[in-house]
């Protein structure tokens, strides 16, 4: 899925978007929301369209 000028690879999406609406309940899962997108850029889950 593209958004804006990065693709996102749909197993991480997925993942992403199952911790916000988990998140919405617990709040201090957020952390675990940005630890996900970090790990998603780092294994290349997450690219910058070029």
């Amino acid at each position: 899925m593209k958004i804006g000028k990065y693709r996102i690879d749909s197993m991480w999406l997925s993942m992403i978007l199952g911790f916000v609406f988990v998140s919405l309940v617990v709040p201090p899962l957020w952390f675990s929301v940005f630890a996900l997108l970090y790990f998603a850029y780092k294994s290349g889950g997450i690219e910058k369209n070029s």
